[in-house]
């Protein structure tokens, strides 16, 4: 009998695994190709280079600032969206790169709905 509890014991438990063929889950587009450009009207001295990066459309809203002359060191360009809520700085050129999200309803920097935006 011990022999029998010591073989018993001795045997590792037997996992069974079947491997199952696994679906692909679909990607959702997070982002679209329709926004209209109204719903991110843009005011002059900003610039907007239009463009499409597989079913996306982005823009790329730039802010540059001239340098008087002498050239002392480039002036820092703004860009503030959303009624001051954020900015972007950068000697003498600053971007903002927005995206027209998946409802195609709104153009977006980081996930927010980017309405209003001014070079200053």
């Amino acid at each position: 009998m011990i022999p029998l509890l010591f073989l018993f014991s001795s045997l590792r438990s037997i996992e069974s695994c079947i491997p199952t063929p696994s679906m692909p889950m679909p990607n959702l587009p997070t982002c679209s190709a329709t926004c209209a450009a109204g719903l991110l009207p843009v005011v002059p001295p900003m610039l907007n280079v239009n463009s499409i990066s597989g079913a996306c459309a982005v823009r790329t809203l730039l802010c540059i600032k001239a340098a008087p002359l002498p050239p002392p060191p480039p002036p820092v360009s703004t860009i503030t969206y959303n009624g001051g809520a954020g900015s972007i700085s950068a000697p003498g050129a600053a971007a903002l790169t927005v995206t027209c999200n998946a409802a195609g309803t709104a153009w977006t920097y980081m996930g927010i709905p980017i309405t209003w935006a001014i070079c200053t």
